[in-house]
């Protein structure tokens, strides 16, 4: 591919992540960067992909049973950061959705691609549902809008190839349409994963 960017130059973006690992972030940029037909080949294999059948598993009870909350955070839409209070300290993002009916919770379902952010888990309380979500590190229009400025045609490609990926997913597969699919909910994370993610607003 014409134009493929030095490791220094990789570097220079990978710094703008705000978490930890940006060595990994680069080395797993150049691969996605130098491996197109990876993508595609991962395109077509999704297209085979089985609809999600099986109904996510509730659980009826409070989740700051569990979680601890620590700040705010805008993750394709609002949420909070919490950890776990057990051994793992796992750290995740909830969501609330406030006055939604049984009869709709029943409509979420569990889902698996790598180009969508997993939910992890679901709450039920009180008349509002809690979504625990895997947590990311950065948003695509926090990248764009760093220091070094707009993104460079390379990365416009790598990125797209990820997030359509996403798209199809969701679209055949799912069978849904997301609606806001932008750079704000468009995700990244210093290993390198490129993800959709969804507000429950």
């Amino acid at each position: 591919m014409a134009g493929i960017p030095s490791s220094q130059d990789l570097s220079n973006r990978a710094s703008q992540f705000p978490r930890t690992g940006t060595k990994r972030a680069v080395e797993n940029l150049e691969r996605v960067v130098q491996d197109t037909s990876q993508s595609a080949r991962r395109l077509k294999k999704s297209q085979t992909t089985p609809i999600p059948r099986s109904i996510f598993a509730k659980e009826y009870k409070s989740p700051w049973e569990h979680y601890q909350k620590t700040f705010k955070l805008n993750q394709a839409g609002h949420g909070l950061v919490v950890h776990g209070k057990n051994a793992t300290f796992a750290e995740g993002v909830m969501k609330e959705i406030k006055s939604i009916g049984k009869e709709e919770l029943e409509k979420i379902k569990s889902y698996s691609h790598e180009n969508l952010v997993q939910m992890q888990r679901v709450f039920y309380d009180e008349g509002a549902v809690f979504l625990l979500y895997e947590i990311m590190d950065v948003t695509l229009a926090q990248i764009s809008n760093s220091p070094l400025g707009r993104l460079q045609s390379y990365e416009v490609a790598a990125f797209s190839q990820e997030v359509l990926a996403g798209i199809d997913y969701i679209h055949r597969v799912l069978g849904i349409v997301h609606g806001q699919i932008n750079s704000d909910s468009i995700l990244l994370s210093t290993s390198g994963a490129v993800k959709i993610g969804k507000s429950p607003d």
